[in-house]
């Protein structure tokens, strides 16, 4: 009798016991290939990535690579290091491998142009790309080839008003892109007197405190591309550390001259990359 309560017992304190707790696995997504981003991504830049193990976009080429592979003019604001440059050449990159084109791309430096072609040529090989920089040396027949030119603004200036054959290069763009762009297209002083004031200074025979300032070398070649160039699809990308009001302003400025009014009512959208917090969310 007395083993019968025992038990009696013993079964009921098991059955009040707490169910075996259940252990759930918490393991971060799997982060989504570059091809997710660009799902007609060309081949050759496909295996051009592979080379370089690169795998997953960053979080600037997520926000990115879809809006420029659609034709897009943008501002890619990230900081140095981010991506930006893999965020602009793979999809105008892919956009000039359709249509037969070739890209522009400017930056402030010798020393950044070198790098952009560096990064460049390792998506469509060296022979694809020609700099036009101080000491740089190349042919006529390789720049008309040439799929990618990246320059520094004053090179390019001249080289673009002295060379028939580059003023027909940059009838057949596809795109333009301007890196650190806040350099490109640095912020001018403006005289912010007001108009009376202007007006008894003149009268009185004194000196204009501002001139106007001249445009800078990048805007002179921004305005002679896009006044050469008929195509609707023509793209205009700027990548900035800041994309500051004066910035965009400067860069909107610069395509005011367009002929053909491409950007005359769309706003150049900025496209930022998304938080950490975001990211690790």
């Amino acid at each position: 009798m007395r083993f019968s309560i025992v038990l009696l017992l013993f079964n009921a304190a098991r059955a009040l016991q707490a169910p075996p707790r259940r252990t759930v696995s918490c393991r971060p997504a799997a982060a989504a290939p570059f091809s997710a981003e660009v799902p007609d991504l060309a081949p050759s830049l496909q295996e051009a990535l592979k080379q370089r193990n690169i795998q997953t976009p960053t979080p600037i080429q997520k926000v990115a690579l879809q809006p420029l592979r659609a034709g897009a003019s943008a501002v890619l604001a990230a900081e140095t290091g981010s991506g930006k440059t893999l965020a602009f050449l793979v999809p105008t990159l892919q956009r000039a491998l359709e249509t037969d084109a070739s890209v522009l791309v400017l930056a402030p430096t010798r020393e950044l142009a070198t790098q952009l072609a560096a990064d460049a040529a390792s998506l469509v090989g060296e022979s694809a790309v020609q700099l036009i920089v101080v000491g740089a040396a190349t042919t006529a027949e390789a720049l008309k080839e040439a799929r990618v030119l990246i320059a520094t603004p004053k090179e390019a200036k001249q080289a673009f008003e002295t060379y028939s054959l580059l003023a027909e290069k940059a009838s057949q763009l596809s795109a333009i892109v301007l890196d650190e762009v806040d350099a490109l297209l640095p912020q001018q002083k403006t005289d912010r007197r007001s108009k009376q004031s202007k007006e008894r200074a003149k009268a009185q025979g004194k000196k204009q405190r501002l001139k106007p300032p001249p445009a800078p070398p990048a805007a002179d070649v921004v305005q002679f591309c896009i006044k050469r160039n008929a195509n609707t699809d023509l793209q205009v990308v700027a990548a900035s550390a800041t994309a500051s009001r004066a910035t965009r302003d400067a860069l909107r400025k610069a395509l005011r001259g367009d002929p053909y009014g491409r950007w005359s009512t769309n706003e150049v959208e900025v496209l930022r990359a998304a938080d950490a917090s975001q990211e690790s969310a």
